[in-house]
């Protein structure tokens, strides 16, 4: 009897250390005729309300001054629009969940460094999910438990013996098995001569048609 009440009072006091902590919103305002946004300062950002959101308002009003603390991106059902550009400078910006009725999304609009950032859709089949894919983003599709699209690792390049060849390759971080490939020739030029006291050195150089390489 005296272990139980002994492991009882532990627990009690271990409860009571506890001490939980609600996200407090750091700034609010409208980003769209009907839409509203609102930061926490856990960094995510709640865009909610209905239409589009407006790339006038995004660029000009309070919301640029907090792009730099947004860490994620919570879309609420109702919002149909995702306007240009309107995350773009987010630099900390690891995932946007968009809801399905999202039927248009304008250029550059989660910033123009799609690596690190996940899309997350509801279902299946959603607009946004094949913009999403189209763009190489990581796409979570949340109902199925599974992430689509590619999320390209850094490429790597290796040289042939003699430097006349190049390989460039990259593996997508969701698939291992999807790898792309590109081997070209490469062209060389002697940036110093040889002398008695210097050797001579050979520049090599590739160019790759796939601009990720």
């Amino acid at each position: 009897i005296i272990s139980y009440i002994l492991v009882f009072a532990l627990a009690v006091t271990l409860l009571s250390s506890i001490t939980l902590h609600a996200a407090e919103t750091v700034a609010s305002g409208t980003c769209g005729e009907d839409v509203t946004w609102t930061l926490s300062d856990s960094g995510l950002m709640v865009i909610r309300g209905t239409g589009d959101t407006s790339q006038i308002v995004c660029s000009e009003g309070s919301w640029s001054d907090y792009k730099s603390m947004v860490k994620s991106v919570s879309i609420i059902s109702g919002v149909t629009g995702i306007c240009e550009s309107m995350l773009d400078g987010c630099s900390e910006l690891k995932s946007v969940t968009v809801p399905d009725s999202v039927i248009s999304i304008g250029d550059n609009a989660f910033g123009t460094d799609t690596k690190d950032i996940i899309i997350s859709v509801p279902t299946s089949g959603t607009f946004a999910e094949e913009w999403a894919v189209e763009r190489q983003y990581c796409v979570r599709i949340i109902d199925e438990g599974i992430i689509v699209g590619h999320n390209w690792d850094d490429p790597t390049y290796t040289w042939s013996n003699d430097n006349g060849k190049c390989t460039a390759s990259r593996v997508c971080l969701n698939n291992s098995t999807h790898i792309e490939t590109e081997v070209v020739d490469t062209s060389s030029s002697v940036i110093q001569t040889e002398t008695e006291t210097e050797p001579e050195i050979i520049e090599y150089k590739a160019i790759f048609v796939n601009s990720a390489f």
